[in-house]
């Protein structure tokens, strides 16, 4: 089965999606945790259905995972990506998956203790110390973010990790009352990026950190995020990063009025 699944990606890569789902058909009638996966990665491609293995194939946590992410439920997702976690501790994709997904819902204290426990087999991970230091800069914790991206050897990095390090200063620079060195940050990176999911996801976290502090530019860039957005594939992703702005908003209009800062 597991076999099968390889084959299977590689067709779909090449674009053979009759041949993928052939193949994926034939890893699923017996498969391993590893073909579920796989599959479940591959269903939001092909039309393949993997509903009843994952209910019995034991340890296919990441399928679960997967499964749980594209049907926009947090808690569970978070919950799956725990149990894959903890049944492939020394792997740094469930902590990377973990730690995005917790963040991706607002969950970040989660999210920081997903990438705080990752690290400690993967100590060299981009995406693990990243992601740790977005979630501990929005829990307010400027310092142990601003640790987390010296930790990173930026010689090793390519130009979209480069580029991902920047926003990320760039929430810092926002959340330590510097929003015009945030907002600069931001553009550079989204100018940076060479991936459209990633310069959209860029966006929406300017429009969330400006809305906390200038709700007039804000707003515009809420506005801008909605029309950007619709280019994201995964819509799981855009609607629950879209989310986050919502909650900004309501938030900011529950709270007393604040002098505006400009952002640019």
């Amino acid at each position: 089965s597991e076999r099968a699944s390889v084959l299977a990606t590689l067709e779909l890569d090449a674009g053979h999606t009759t041949h993928a789902r052939r193949l994926f058909r034939k890893a699923l009638k017996d498969p391993n945790d590893n073909a579920l996966a796989q599959a479940e990665w591959a269903a939001s491609h092909i039309n393949i259905d993997i509903g009843q293995q994952l209910r019995t194939v034991p340890s296919s946590w990441e399928a679960r995972a997967l499964a749980a992410a594209v049907t926009d439920k947090p808690e569970a997702t978070i919950n799956e990506a725990w149990g894959w976690f903890y049944d492939q501790p020394f792997a740094s994709g469930p902590a990377i998956f973990g730690s995005y997904q917790a963040a991706k819902h607002s969950q970040f204290q989660q999210g920081a203790r997903f990438a705080e426990e990752g690290i400690v087999a993967n100590p060299k991970s981009f995406l693990l110390r990243n992601n740790l230091a977005f979630c501990l800069a929005k829990q307010g914790d400027l310092p142990g973010a601003e640790a987390q991206l010296r930790s990173i050897h930026d010689e090793q990095l390519d130009d979209d990790q480069r580029a991902t390090i920047e926003a990320t200063h760039g929430l810092i620079a926002f959340r330590a009352g510097k929003p015009a060195e945030g907002a600069d940050r931001y553009r550079r990176a989204m100018d940076a990026f060479t991936s459209p999911e990633s310069k959209v996801l860029a966006l929406i976290n300017l429009a969330v950190e400006t809305l906390r502090v200038n709700p007039d530019d804000g707003q515009t860039l809420a506005r801008r995020s909605h029309e950007e957005a619709a280019k994201l594939r995964a819509e799981h992703d855009r609607t629950a990063w879209l989310r986050q702005l919502e909650t900004t908003n309501s938030t900011r209009q529950a709270s007393p009025a604040t002098p505006k800062v400009r952002a640019r």
